[in-house]
């Protein structure tokens, strides 16, 4: 525009006032793609025992299996990795919770902390109220910013690959399968940790099929003996897995960093949103909303009356 402008006219201050007037077009700034916000990834705290922070979440609606199941809740020990996954017939609050104390509190106990996305079946008072019960705090990530549970998102990649391969020829048969991938899970080494899930939580190596004709025999240990070389095990073990844990977050945290690009927002300040799922011909920001606090790497907004916690890596400042 720049350079068209110039042919005609000229006077001092034209480039900048050009650009000044540009930058504040609403439609340039809510229709446009555009580069925005990019925080430094923040390391989250990392748990010291197996099965102190787990991570929940519910994958589908997939399609419906010969049992009735289109939704799975899978849970994930935050340091070992240690996941399992139950196949639910909806994703009603009841039936999460139900599902969460039964197959994981009734066989590893409670949890200090639990962190969920901000999916309905983990808002409802009724998670709300078991976690108050069970003395449990509650962690949310923002909408849309699911990296804080990325551990989890990773696991889901690993499960779908896993169902679409195993139930090639049979689809309805995917809540068969679910076990089996667990064991699989939890018996593989994983590259954070540098341990299998199942030694974090159990102290020892897990017997697989292919070890029954190697010939090894583990040492015998008297009843006195036992549960002390158990106990330094787990200590050493989960130890050094949380080491491990720290050291591959600080990796990816210095990698990701070298492309981030910060912003501080300051009260009254306007910012529009960035959209997800929107088609082609929708906008792809938001009306403006008004900045109440900057709460890095989020930042608190009102617009009409309400308060929302936004991640700002999903916004841009607006001017207006």
């Amino acid at each position: 525009m720049f350079n068209k402008i110039r042919k005609y006219y000229y006077w001092p201050g034209l480039e900048r006032d050009i650009n000044n007037f540009v930058s504040r077009c609403d439609k340039c700034q809510r229709q446009k793609h555009s580069t925005y916000v990019k925080e430094p990834m923040t390391i989250t705290t990392t748990a010291h025992t197996a099965m102190e922070k787990i991570f929940l979440d519910v994958v589908g609606p997939l399609d419906q299996d010969h049992k009735g199941y289109r939704y799975i809740l899978t849970m994930q020990c935050e340091l070992s990795k240690f996941v399992q996954a139950v196949p639910l017939l909806t994703k009603s609050t009841s039936e999460v919770a139900q599902a969460f104390v039964n197959s994981f509190i009734l066989s590893y106990g409670i949890p200090t902390e639990i962190a969920t996305d901000r999916g309905t079946e983990f808002l409802s008072s009724t998670m709300a109220e078991v976690c108050t019960l069970l003395n449990i705090t509650k962690l949310q990530s923002t909408a849309y910013h699911h990296q804080s549970i990325g551990a989890l998102e990773n696991s889901h990649k690993n499960l779908g690959a896993y169902l679409r391969i195993q139930t090639d020829n049979h689809p309805e048969s995917w809540s068969n399968w679910l076990p089996f991938w667990c064991f699989s899970y939890n018996t593989s080494v994983h590259t954070e940790t540098k341990f299998t899930p199942f030694e974090l939580v159990y102290g020892k190596k897990c017997i697989l099929p292919s070890n029954l004709s190697n010939g090894t025999i583990d040492p015998l240990y008297t009843c006195d003996d036992y549960p002390k070389e158990l106990k330094y095990r787990l200590q050493v073990s989960q130890k050094e897995a949380r080491d491990n844990l720290i050291f591959s977050k600080t990796v990816r945290k210095n990698v990701y960093d070298k492309n981030s690009k910060s912003v501080v927002y300051k009260p009254n300040d306007l910012v529009v949103i960035k959209k997800e799922n929107c088609s082609k011909f929708d906008s792809p920001w938001t009306e403006p909303y008004t900045v109440i606090r900057d709460l890095s790497p989020n930042v608190e907004l009102i617009k009409d009356g309400k308060i929302s916690i936004v991640h700002k890596n999903r916004t841009k400042l607006y001017k207006s």
